[in-house]
């Protein structure tokens, strides 16, 4: 048997299984700040148990306390290092890392004050690759993240704290 024909079987039932760890990035170091007051406590036992039970699409799960916070909706992120802050993406649209950025070369950029979610609504097949630098200064007065969109013809993965960064499957 040729490896090629294992390949998509490979693939394809990481996401026919819809596990939880396929659809979280991690921003190990970091805790969403909720835009309202709708954040629900959790009786979790691990991260994976958080998770599990979360339903929107922000959670913070403190390493420490095991305590899960799950958030409706957040447009920033604060430095924590006993927590993890985990935001939903589509594995079907995007690949995503947390504490990463794409480096490479940068045909075309656009950049916007907006939080996770709708800077994942604003990634176009033209423009192929986001950051978003979640971590704002209390200094500047802003309370929301910076969308970065790119069309990048070539990427690899830098370290970057407090980022997320998601590349366009198709």
């Amino acid at each position: 048997m040729r490896l090629t024909s294992l390949v998509p079987i490979f693939l394809a039932a990481p996401l026919a299984s819809a596990a939880n760890s396929f659809w979280w990035v991690n921003i190990t170091g970091f805790r969403f700040n909720p835009t309202d007051d709708a954040t629900t406590h959790l009786t979790a036992t691990s991260v994976n148990d958080c998770l599990t039970k979360a339903t929107s699409s922000f959670a913070n799960f403190n390493n420490a306390t095991n305590a899960c916070d799950v958030i409706h909706s957040s447009g920033s992120l604060t430095a924590d290092e006993s927590s993890t802050a985990h935001a939903k993406y589509d594995p079907r649209v995007l690949v995503c890392y947390g504490n990463q950025e794409f480096n490479g070369t940068v045909v075309e950029s656009r950049q916007e004050t907006l939080g996770f979610n709708e800077c994942m609504a604003k990634s176009t097949s033209k423009l192929n690759v986001l950051s978003w630098r979640g971590e704002v200064s209390s200094n500047c007065g802003a309370t929301v993240g910076t969308c970065e969109l790119k069309a990048m013809t070539s990427v690899s993965k830098v370290g970057r704290r407090g980022v997320i960064s998601c590349k366009r499957l198709f």
